[in-house]
């Protein structure tokens, strides 16, 4: 049986045409056996943000695991403005 699993929660920062920050709240729900969720890795989890960030053309995004209600894994990646560099942390 395959239940629904809240996997991802995407902040995705972009930049406007005139340059001012857009924020996005993207939350991403996978529908996978659960057994298969207790199986992704950190790099796994990696993988999948930056392959969602190339392909989408994002700068950045702050990335939350969620399982059975609490965060399992967070971490920032790319930066917050292509302009600045500044990273998403």
């Amino acid at each position: 049986m395959l239940e629904s699993v809240k996997l991802l929660l995407l902040f995705l920062w972009l930049s406007s045409c005139r340059g001012a920050a857009t924020i996005l709240f993207f939350a991403v729900v996978l529908s996978t056996p659960g057994a298969l969720f207790g199986q992704l890795s950190a790099n796994e989890i990696d993988e999948l943000v930056n392959e969602a960030l190339e392909r989408f053309h994002t700068a950045g995004a702050a990335v939350a695991v969620v399982r059975d209600g609490k965060v399992v894994h967070s971490k920032g990646y790319g930066v917050r403005s292509a302009a600045t560099g500044e990273p998403v942390d």
